[in-house]
């Protein structure tokens, strides 16, 4: 009961930050290569390309094309 109320207010405890930073830090691990850097930027470009001009979410499913550069194989 006391850890419920405790956490009924995240941004008290600056939880709402954790989210992000996870993220960060797992993105940071998956950017060994160039390829992955690259990808990484797109992703970026487009979300802040779309983000004044798409509805909420849209943004990040679009960046997600950016992701599509590194599943393409190399010859």
């Amino acid at each position: 009961m006391a850890a419920g109320s405790a956490l009924s207010h995240p941004e008290q405890l600056g939880l709402d930050a954790i989210f992000p930073a996870f993220y960060l830090a797992l993105l940071v691990g998956e950017l060994r290569t160039g390829r992955a850097r690259i990808a990484a930027l797109a992703g970026a470009l487009i979300v802040v390309a779309l983000i004044p001009l798409a509805p909420a979410g849209v943004p990040v499913v679009a960046a997600s094309l950016g992701a599509l550069i590194g599943l393409r194989r190399l010859p």
